[in-house]
């Protein structure tokens, strides 16, 4: 599902409206919140989990912070879980309904991608010790992304077990259950 709304603004220029775009029906993405608009907002409502922002002129970037606060990505909780949900369970596959996110595509990049999805699952580590995970939850956290970096640098297997295993999910359950 993609939504497109048309946000006024309040910036120099001609154009005086901008799109914003929802993506998806749970989990979602909202692209470019140019401003709070109380139409958009009520679209967003149970469906975001992520903001993104194409570029950072004033006519994409309005809204982020409220939009941010209002889905719960100003703590480090909800930072865990937007990371998480975009490398685990970003897109569902139709039909099939079954749900995988860019890790397992950033771990078929021979290094360069097995690096990136490593330092995500750091990422999401290093929130969790930020919202209050102690030691324990901090050292089982490693030792999963560790796992899952290890997994991702063999080709073939590496990508296939990424779609399926979803350590950044396991690490966001943790920090659930340790904070």
């Amino acid at each position: 599902m993609v939504d497109r709304y048309t946000v006024t603004v309040s910036t120099p220029g001609p154009m005086g409206a901008t799109n914003a775009y929802v993506v998806g029906e749970t989990d979602g993405l909202l692209i470019d919140p140019a401003g709070w608009q109380p139409e958009l907002a009520a679209a967003c409502a149970g469906t975001v989990s992520h903001v993104a922002v194409t570029h950072h002129h004033p006519d994409h970037v309005g809204g982020v912070k409220q939009y941010a606060s209002e889905y719960d990505l100003n703590t480090p909780k909800g930072r865990a879980k937007a990371a998480a949900r975009v490398m685990d369970d970003a897109v569902r596959i139709p039909v099939i309904g079954y749900r995988v996110g860019i890790d397992p595509l950033l771990t078929a990049l021979p290094i360069a991608g097995d690096v990136v999805a490593a330092l995500v699952s750091l990422y999401v580590v290093f929130e969790g010790w930020r919202a209050g995970a102690g030691p324990l939850a901090v050292g089982l956290m490693s030792a999963i992304a560790a796992a899952d970096v290890a997994v991702g640098f063999v080709p073939v297997v590496g990508p296939l077990l990424d779609a399926v295993w979803k350590a950044n999910s396991w690490n966001v359950w943790i920090i659930e259950r340790a904070t």
